[in-house]
C-alpha cells in the first residue's frame, strides 16, 4: 500500500531520487533569494559611479575647500567660485 505525502512524494525521498531534489530546491531557492538580496543592497547603497559623499549640513564653502583641498580644483578657480558664492 503506498502513502501519499501531500501529493509531493519525491520531497519526502520517494520517486527514485532518494530526497534530492528537496536539496536541490533549497539550494535553488538561496540562490534566487541571494541575488535579490544582492540587487536590492547596490541600490540601496548606491555604490555604483558614486564617489563623492557630501553631507546635507554642509555650506557651498565647506564643500568648496574640501575640493580646493583634495586637488580637483586649481587655486584660480577656486578664487572664481569663492568670489561667486560671495556674490549671491
Amino acid at each position: 500500500m503506498a502513502y501519499d505525502y501531500g501529493g509531493c512524494p519525491m520531497l519526502l525521498g520517494y520517486g527514485g531520487y532518494g530526497g534530492y531534489a528537496m536539496i536541490g530546491m533549497i539550494i535553488w531557492i538561496s540562490v534566487i533569494i541571494g541575488i535579490i538580496f544582492l540587487v536590492f543592497w547596490l541600490i540601496r547603497n548606491n555604490s555604483i559611479g558614486n564617489t563623492s559623499v557630501v553631507s546635507k549640513n554642509e555650506s557651498p564653502m565647506e564643500i568648496l575647500k574640501k575640493r580646493y583641498a583634495a586637488g580637483e580644483l586649481t587655486k584660480k578657480q577656486f578664487e572664481e567660485m569663492k568670489e561667486e558664492l560671495h556674490k549671491k
